[in-house]
């Protein structure tokens, strides 16, 4: 009976989590469920119906969490260590408004769902968007260190750009530092440190080589496979695909990265990534969460982890700005008696000192970098 319990349990989590986004895949069945969680011991199959529920956080009301492909999830959580990875991109307004407090959202998914895990900082992809150019013209086995060197090269023009990437970069590292223990730490990758990678080029080139349909040396260089977005959708911008695939292949293979969360707004770029990944037969599966209120609260009225404690109480008179601070900060515990102004500007504060120090980034590819935690004495 423990073990019917079990495949219900999970059958219903997932079904839960699948209420909420436009999915493209049934439901595992409980005969799917059974034959994943066969052979292992009761033991096992608490752990992996723990994971699951934990995953998909159902005390949630700002953001939902739901999954696309709902049988290769479940193999994933269930048959290998799931290790997942969110990248982040370039905020323009980081200059006027600051960094935003809502940075710390993946950082509290991350903390309830008790996994390993990668953030991305993905700021300098903006620069593909800034030059208004393709990377290469022609292919050739040096296409991915050419596109990376435009990249870099490009990076002093776009000051805006560089700039954002910084703070974010130092806010990213600040909020895994102030937040978590060291043993808990997610580990925080700068874009423009991948491209120093021997690996990573690999990556890319597998990922340039991918999206042009598998060219001849000196042809063209045109993409046949993109993220097809009515908004971005010229030559250059299709840029963004190859780069999205390479990160999610070079994490996979220097990390064991096997699960990606992203938005749903990102379902075209998850579909490619699921391509490649199958034609590649690495096991992968992908985590949406749909979190609307972002279109509902106006940006000035978000905070920013810039603000003063009156800027922080005058904008968390806004009921909706209050529900979803509410939910931001739960996974990181609201002391006795305090209130919820006053654990936002705890954790601001925390995270603003740290912000300021001078926090090495580490990248420890090969194995897993919690094993042996910076700071950490054996």
């Amino acid at each position: 009976m423990l073990f019917i319990a079990d495949i219900v349990r999970i059958e219903r989590a997932i079904g839960a989590g699948r209420q909420v986004a436009n999915v493209t895949q049934g439901a595992p069945s409980q005969g799917f469920i059974l034959q994943l969680l066969s052979g292992k011991s009761a033991e096992e199959r608490a752990a992996i119906r723990e994971r699951t529920e934990r995953i998909f956080q159902g005390w949630r009301t700002i953001e939902r969490i739901a999954v696309p492909y709902a049988s290769e999830f479940f193999e994933v959580i269930s048959t290998y260590e799931p290790i997942v990875y969110k990248g982040v991109s370039y905020n323009p307004l980081i200059g006027a408004y600051g960094e935003n407090f809502n940075l710390i959202d993946f950082f509290g998914w991350v903390k309830e769902a008790g996994l390993k895990s990668i953030i991305l900082n993905a700021s300098i992809y903006a620069i593909i968007n800034e030059a208004k150019t393709p990377l290469v013209e022609k292919y050739s086995e040096r296409a991915a260190e050419d596109a990376v060197g435009f990249l870099l090269s490009k990076t002093a023009d776009y000051p805006a750009v560089k700039e954002s990437a910084k703070m974010r970069d130092r806010y990213l590292r600040a909020i895994s530092l102030s937040l978590f223990p060291p043993m808990g730490q997610p580990l925080v990758v700068e874009a423009s440190s991948m491209f120093q990678n021997k690996r990573y080029l690999e990556c890319l080139q597998e990922a340039i080589a991918f999206c042009a349909g598998y060219p001849q040396s000196g042809e063209r260089l045109m993409f046949r496979k993109y993220a097809n977005y009515i908004r971005y959708n010229t030559a250059f911008q299709r840029w963004y695909s190859a780069f999205v695939l390479a990160e999610a292949l070079y994490l996979n293979r220097a990390y064991g990265v096997n699960l990606k969360l992203g938005p749903t707004t990102e379902s075209n770029f998850d579909s490619l990534i699921r391509e490649f990944m199958k034609k590649l037969e690495i096991p992968y599966a992908f985590i949406w969460y749909d979190r609307g209120i972002e279109k509902q609260v106006a940006y000035p009225d978000t905070i920013s982890f810039g603000d003063d404690s009156e800027s922080i109480f005058k904008k968390l008179k806004n009921d909706k700005t209050r529900a979803w601070a509410e939910e931001l900060v739960k996974p990181f515990g609201v002391r006795n008696g305090e209130s919820l102004e006053a654990a936002v500007l705890r954790i601001a504060e925390t995270v603003n000192r740290n912000s300021r120090k001078d926090i090495p980034p580490f990248n420890a590819e090969g194995e897993w970098f919690l094993t042996f935690p910076p700071g950490a004495c054996d």
